[in-house]
């Protein structure tokens, strides 16, 4: 059975702190870098709630179906293909087949030969 690959993990681990490259230390941000950095506002009228988040639109109330709508919304019916008659019947195909030497051979106990 194959083995598990067991690899070197202490070329990943690094001592702390971690040390910085020095041009990070005194890097200086641009106006745009800036510019992104600062959260953007919003305006006096923008608000991300609804008064009333379980309201209707109007628009909604006005639509009208059409057949084929009608047609999905319905839920489709599935007939259960796994429910016989007899369930302990034998199919005759089952009854007719023959075992191949093979079958016979896988068949029998490891112990016999």
């Amino acid at each position: 059975m194959a083995q598990p690959i067991i690899h070197d993990d202490s070329a990943l681990i690094q001592s702390f702190p971690i040390p910085i490259n020095p041009t990070a230390l005194t890097y200086k941000a641009t106006k745009r870098i800036k510019e992104i950095a600062t959260p953007r506002e919003k305006g006096v009228g923008e608000s991300d709630l609804k008064e009333n988040p379980f309201s209707i639109s109007p628009n909604a109330l006005k639509a009208r179906t059409t057949a084929r709508i009608k047609e999905l919304a319905e839920p489709k019916e599935y007939e259960n293909a796994h429910i016989r008659e007899n369930p302990f019947a034998i199919s005759p195909a089952a009854l007719k087949a023959k075992a191949s030497p093979r079958i016979i051979e896988l068949a029998k106990p490891k112990g016999s030969s």
